[in-house]
């Protein structure tokens, strides 16, 4: 989406860039925006392998003994490779121009939000900024059981979606209180682009009656319809002289939920398909922010019961 909008010769550069999980990687690039950044970004959506970002621990042992189903070793060498100690230089850069990156994870302990201003410890004068920039994305890609958790100043962290899949109202909530003194007000009014990483609609699937798969599929209901919530949140608390535009993959994209997140086959034909949506730039108002998941179609075989 991002790719293709930049393409179309008309994306903005953005004075703010939030983003949890994916968008955790993704926002270091987006917010510097150039045409090398947009490559990078291009390799990794199409490129990485699941090999690239974990290998999976004997389920057994893993249980016993971990704290994440898979180690994420490759995935912290992937952001080593591409957000280099220059990348990181280049956000300290539009730090002080006034811009602003923030990543989100969750306090393991307590269950809060927490977000952390990457611009800031990008300009930070400490010799270990570099490293903690990276740690700091690793956290709030943490998708808890699946990938372990990170220690940050002896806390464990993971994955923000899990608490807050968009959390530009939190931003934004800010700005709109900074303004309320300010006089005349800011013009043009501020735009919010929501861009997800996904389908707003539960996967079609008759799901198995085993563990795993009930399992799996009640997380992917209670995230889908935790992004609603957020979104509905973000039409609630930002007032109306905010521009909301939302970007998701259409519910009618066939995504096959069996297949790996990292599956190349899969993810080409879904960054392909952003570049085609760029070009039209298919924005939804706040008016039509939808309301909750779609019913699933009936049609599964029926099932014995035990």
């Amino acid at each position: 989406m991002l790719n293709g909008w930049a393409l179309a010769g008309n994306r903005p550069s953005f004075d703010v860039v939030t983003g949890v999980s994916t968008g955790a990687i993704l926002g270091t690039f987006a917010l510097l925006g150039g045409p090398a950044d947009d490559e990078i970004l291009r390799v990794l959506y199409t490129k990485t392998t699941p090999a690239d970002v974990y290998r999976t621990r004997p389920l057994l042992w893993a249980l016993l003994f971990s704290s994440g189903l898979r180690n994420t070793a490759p995935f912290r060498e992937l952001i080593g490779r591409h957000v280099t100690d220059a990348v990181i230089d280049r956000v300290a850069a539009e730090g002080r121009k006034g811009r602003l990156f923030v990543v989100a994870t969750v306090d393991a302990d307590v269950g809060i939000l927490q977000l952390w201003d990457m611009t800031e410890v990008a300009m930070s004068p400490s010799p270990g900024r570099y490293d903690r920039y990276r740690t700091l994305l690793l956290a709030a890609t943490a998708y808890p059981v699946l990938f372990p958790p990170v220690q940050i100043e002896g806390v464990l962290h993971f994955d923000g979606g899990t608490r807050e899949q968009i959390f530009a109202h939190v931003v934004g909530l800010a700005v709109q209180q900074a303004y309320v003194n300010v006089i005349p007000k800011p013009l043009p009014p501020p735009v919010a682009y929501l861009i997800v990483n996904g389908s707003l609609v539960v996967s079609r699937q008759c799901v198995s009656e085993r563990i795993p798969a009930l399992g799996l599929g009640a997380i992917e209901i209670a995230l889908t319809q935790g992004l609603i919530g957020n979104l509905y949140k973000i039409g609630t608390v930002l007032d109306s002289t905010w521009q909301l535009r939302l970007s998701m993959i259409p519910s009618d994209f066939p995504i096959d939920p069996g297949k790996d997140s990292f599956d190349t086959g899969q993810a080409n034909r879904i960054y392909q398909k952003g570049l085609e949506w760029a070009k039209t730039l298919p924005w939804v108002d706040r008016k039509n922010f939808p309301e909750g998941t779609e019913k699933s179609p009936l049609g599964c075989e029926v099932r014995s019961s035990d």
